[in-house]
């Protein structure tokens, strides 16, 4: 007769095992996800095969799954969800009929595109990244425009980009003009805050109106004049017009 022989287990310490974290890192990952995406439906592998999908526009169904690490019969099944809300298309390959192409339709590139955008940009830090990213590209766009094409050079990108947004800014929130000397004043009033959008034109048309001004009298002159004026428009709005209550609303 044998004897019960009771055995201790042997303690394993989780925190020494690398599998451990990688597996943890995996759920938090998977959880943020599904938190940011809730609204949407949208799981990481439906997300992995769409993301998929719109690089490689065409891919057939063997590939796809190669590619995000699935056995056909799952892809199958991922697909066939996909394709049952109108975000996905199949259709025969034309050098292989054995072959089925996928292709994102309208719906699912839209809703691609809103999964993606709020996870770049939903923080408020990320926010103020992009925007530099943003106004840096324009202030490019604007050098290649009028110095690629146009063959004149200038410094106030982003002086001019600057005040366009800060009239926007203060349309939005509300001004106080109050302009005169001493105890003459010539204008002293003040306007409610207007709507985005016809702050962003009004902005954009005042910035673009002081840029015709200021670079206006380059446009029979040869040399440099465009980009000393504009580099001295610069100079003079991030030193004095930028810091004016108009535009800070009183916080220096």
């Amino acid at each position: 007769m044998s004897k019960n022989r009771t055995v201790d287990p042997e303690v394993i310490d989780l925190d020494e095992l690398p599998g451990h974290y990688v597996r943890r890192m995996q759920q938090i990952a998977v959880a943020i996800f599904l938190e940011e995406t809730e609204s949407l439906g949208v799981t990481p592998v439906q997300f992995g095969a769409m993301q998929t999908v719109a690089n490689q526009p065409g891919i057939d169904q063997r590939t796809l799954a190669r590619s995000i690490g699935l056995d056909t019969s799952t892809i199958a099944s991922v697909l066939d969800r996909l394709e049952a809300r109108g975000l996905l298309v199949r259709s025969l390959s034309a050098q292989d009929r054995r072959l089925r192409c996928l292709t994102l339709s309208r719906e699912g590139v839209s809703l691609l595109a809103a999964v993606v955008l709020p996870l770049l940009s939903d923080k408020s830090e990320r926010h103020q990244t992009w925007t530099v990213v943003v106004a840096f590209a324009l202030c490019a766009v604007s050098v290649v425009v009028l110095t690629g094409w146009g063959g004149q050079l200038s410094l106030g990108q982003m002086a001019f980009a600057g005040l366009g947004a800060l009239t926007a800014a203060a349309l939005i929130r509300g001004i106080s003009v109050n302009i005169g000397w001493h105890d003459t004043r010539l204008i002293n009033g003040s306007l409610g805050g207007i709507s985005f959008l016809w702050a962003l034109l009004i902005g954009a048309s005042f910035a673009s109106l002081v840029a015709v001004l200021v670079g206006v009298g380059a446009l029979r002159v040869r040399g440099l004049l465009l980009a000393i004026s504009t580099l001295a428009f610069a100079i003079a709005a991030q030193v004095y017009l930028f810091n004016r209550p108009f535009f800070t609303a009183g916080f220096s």
